[in-house]
């Protein structure tokens, strides 16, 4: 951080907060990360930011609020817990699936590296255990994130290049989902 602070004029305020697999941390009441496995190096994890939101249980909904209040005082749970996945971030991952966590596949946005697009890329790919454009069919089924955002992709592969890969890979529903995290002005158009 301070490191990043010399580059930016000054260091920005933080808190490091060490966490496992399955950890939650409160960022703030009703605001939660998640930290989740990926499938790179041993302890290497994903995010998911999380909106927790209590839900009055339907059972309660024909009640007055004065009833309301009095079963709360009396120690009855009035509420169920929702959580509503608003970002997941692989980090740094191979190929694999993250659908059995409702907190990746639900999450409103999700964040792939994708690094590598070229056929020629993908023995590299293997190796280093990151993302090759030919695994995101498989990665992305069962996921019905709204908005799919690819980040990190080699300097190697023009984006144009990428574009039409991606649409040969990847089936017309999801491509529509699909973008890239780059600032408008470096983005080749076709």
């Amino acid at each position: 951080m301070s490191a990043w602070g010399r580059v930016e004029g000054h260091v920005p305020p933080y808190k490091l907060v060490g966490v496992a697999d399955g950890d939650n941390y409160e960022v703030r009441r009703g605001l939660i990360v998640r930290a989740f496995a990926t499938r790179h190096i041993t302890g290497s994890l994903g995010y998911s930011i999380i909106d927790v939101r209590a839900k009055l249980k339907s059972e309660y909904l024909e009640l007055s609020g004065p009833q309301i209040v009095e079963l709360k005082k009396s120690g009855v749970e009035i509420t169920n817990r929702i959580e509503v996945p608003l970002v997941a971030y692989l980090g740094d991952t191979g190929k694999a699936s993250y659908s059995h966590l409702p907190h990746v596949a639900n999450a409103q946005a999700l964040l792939i590296e994708c690094t590598f697009f070229d056929e020629e890329h993908l023995h590299r790919a293997r190796v280093g255990k990151h993302v090759h454009a030919s695994d995101l069919p498989e990665m992305l089924e069962g996921m019905s994130n709204a908005k799919i955002i690819l980040v990190h992709l080699t300097r190697r592969t023009n984006m144009a290049a990428a574009r039409r890969i991606l649409r040969k890979t990847l089936h017309k529903d999801i491509l529509e989902r699909v973008t890239f995290l780059m600032s408008r002005k470096d983005i080749e158009e076709e």
